[in-house]
């Protein structure tokens, strides 16, 4: 008996570790990838009537592609759906948000992403709930991603609150 599980796990090393192996080289270190990028989870790519999206493009733009606000005038008490767009996800190694309303200014990092190796890029998401707003009254939002290499790339946008 013992002689047939020693053969068993002999057959095992011999064939199932150098298969493993291949499998990784194959899929060009995926496993990796997936592991050292943000916790990958399903993200809300639905977007309501109310959403609008900027496409972002030139040098200056670093890898920034698109940044869709949902809404785009937000009303009082109000959730909001900040969606962003990043070119090389190899090369991100976060992203952070610095919103406004009229209770001033948070920071606040991106924590929910969705790695696209086809498309070679990856989409961060977050949802708040700005405050006390003045009607018609336009918002900053700052957007910074740092690199693996320590580079911080910036871009700022606004949203607007709804009439009341």
């Amino acid at each position: 008996m013992c002689g047939e599980i020693n053969n068993y796990m002999n057959l095992l090393k011999k064939y199932l570790i150098p298969v493993i192996f291949l499998i990784i080289i194959a899929t060009g270190g995926c496993i990796y990838k997936i592991l050292s990028t943000s916790p990958i989870v399903e993200i809300d790519l639905s977007f309501s009537d109310r959403a609008e999206i900027f496409s972002v493009g030139g040098n200056e733009a670093g890898n920034f592609l698109e940044v869709i606000f949902d809404p785009f005038k937000v009303r009082e008490g109000e959730n909001q759906k900040i969606t962003v767009t990043l070119k090389n996800p190899e090369e991100i190694k976060s992203l952070k948000a610095t919103l406004s309303d009229e209770v001033g200014f948070q920071e606040k990092e991106f924590k929910d992403a969705l790695l696209q190796e086809e498309e070679k890029q990856v989409t961060y998401q977050l949802t708040w709930t700005p405050e006390k707003l003045e009607s018609e009254k336009s918002y900053l939002v700052k957007f910074e991603y740092l690199t693996k290499s320590d580079e911080i790339n910036a871009m700022s946008l606004i949203w607007h609150a709804e009439k009341i």
